[in-house]
């Protein structure tokens, strides 16, 4: 996943997608403009967010409501039953919990990045 500055995130593949269908980059969801300089464009990329519910391959009845961060995998409901049971190898978490703390994370470190470069801006001057 790929964080632009406005925090939004989307795959690499689709920001690559419309990065060329556009003469302007612009965040495909709230049209921020980007600049080719922007981190998230030389080696991450963000996630859409998808309106539809995803659902499992394996379970296709069951839509993909939990992340297993030691796999860094969405998984059903059914999965952390079979294939990733919590325990030494699995943790199954609620994928709006692992959301939210990413989420968090993400914005205390775009904050103090803007506190860095507040500092070395008056330093410079």
């Amino acid at each position: 996943p790929r964080v632009l500055p406005c925090q939004h995130t989307f795959c690499a593949r689709c920001l690559e997608q419309w990065r060329t269908e556009q003469n302007q980059f612009t965040c495909p969801t709230c049209r921020h403009k980007v600049h080719n300089k922007t981190p998230a464009l030389k080696d991450h990329l963000v996630k859409l967010h998808n309106t539809q519910p995803e659902y499992c391959p394996e379970h296709t009845d069951q839509r993909l409501t939990f992340y297993c961060q030691p796999c860094a995998k969405l998984v059903c409901r059914d999965c952390t039953i079979a294939e990733h049971r919590p325990g030494k190898k699995h943790n199954p978490q609620e994928v709006r919990k692992v959301a939210q703390e990413y989420k968090n994370k993400l914005q205390t470190l775009v904050g103090k990045t803007k506190d860095v470069a507040e500092a070395l801006k008056k330093t410079s001057n």
